[in-house]
């Protein structure tokens, strides 16, 4: 008899790209022009203003997955899942103003309100909307600003990046 546990891995990135865009859409107003979503790294020239699922340099979309059995007996086929979710948030202004002061300011608060709907969508459903299974959650663990300063030379931009950890995740058949 094959027993089959499915991983909730594609459908948290889904919903993640989910929660990235609706964050873009409320947030219309940046002066590099509109956030753009994406999973993984954009294949063609990215957006100045971006957001995705993935770490900006190697598209790493997730890392230390771990499945193991929960409980006894273990032809229960019952297991538990973890893993993190990378991701990526990128705002840049190429504009020769850009590496004024107030704009380097400007490029911060920018920054800061994609980060602030980011954790306002994982606040109103921590259960991930049912896909990390009823006992599952998910948090952002950390946000840590990668690189900031003028971008191919010119402009001035903020990289940064975020873990999304999901744990307590329960498999079964």
């Amino acid at each position: 008899m094959s027993l089959t546990l499915t991983s909730t891995v594609p459908a948290a990135v889904q919903l993640l790209k989910t929660y990235l865009d609706t964050v873009a859409a409320d947030n219309t107003q940046f002066e590099g022009g509109a956030v753009k979503t994406y999973i993984g790294v954009p294949i063609a020239q990215p957006a100045n203003n971006y957001m995705m699922v993935g770490h900006w340099e190697d598209g790493m979309i997730f890392q230390n997955y771990v499945q193991e059995f929960a409980g006894m007996p273990v032809s229960a086929n019952r297991k538990n899942e973890s893993y993190e979710i990378l991701g990526t948030i990128r705002v840049w202004s190429g504009s020769s103003s850009s590496e004024t002061d107030a704009a380097q300011v400007a490029r911060l608060t920018e920054t800061m309100a994609l980060v602030d709907g980011i954790m306002s969508q994982f606040a109103n459903d921590p259960g991930g909307s049912g896909v990390l299974t009823a006992s599952g959650t998910w948090e952002v663990g950390s946000f840590q600003q990668a690189s900031s300063g003028p971008f191919g030379g010119q402009g001035w931009g903020i990289l940064t990046t975020f873990i999304v950890r999901v744990f307590n995740v329960r498999l079964t058949q």
